[in-house]
Formats: C-alpha cells, structure tokens, sequence
C-alpha cells in the first residue's frame, strides 16, 4: 500500500516535470523506452534510463525525495537548472504538507 505522502510525492513530481519537460522523456510509473524512469520495488525506488529493455545508468534509493533528487538531475543539462527544479520540488512538497 502506497503511503499519501509518496503518492504526494509521485504527484508534484510528475507535475514539476510535466512543466519542464515532455512526458516522452521521463515515466514515474516504471520503465518507458529512452527516457528518465523511477519504479517502486521491494525495498525503495530505482530510477534508471530505459534503453532496449535494459536499465542503464541503474541507482536504488530508500526513499522517494533521494529518487526524485536523482530523476531530476538525470533530466536535467545542467547542474544550475537541476538545483532549481529541485528547490521548486521542495516548495511544491512544503507547501502540500501545510495545505
């Protein structure tokens, strides 16, 4: 059972990059086929690069914020932009726990 605040995690994800990026390059639910993805398995999160069924540049996380972090970063071209994605992935997380 996924906990609210993963779920609340997994949303402004997805919505912070959704504003960034097309949804052709990255997948929050699981492996799609060249692009960013992040996949819950049995003890953390994944995220690769989904490149002909395999899952190249592979890195597990215990939890989702480190994951995130880490998607972010494989998105972005540039360190500046990632550490402005990730603060703005930071306020959209503060701002719904005091919602």
């Amino acid at each position: 059972m996924v906990s609210d605040k993963v779920k609340n995690c997994e949303v402004a994800l997805r919505e912070l990059l959704l504003s960034e990026f097309p949804d052709t390059y990255f997948s929050v639910n699981g492996y799609q086929e060249d692009s960013v993805c992040m996949e819950t398995v049995q003890d953390g999160w994944q995220v690769y690069i989904g490149n002909r069924n395999n899952k190249d540049q592979l890195s597990t996380f215990s939890n989702i914020m480190e994951a995130s972090f880490d998607m972010i970063r494989k998105l972005c071209c540039n360190e500046d932009k990632a550490n402005n994605l990730i603060n703005t992935f930071l306020e959209a997380i503060l701002a719904e726990k005091t919602a």
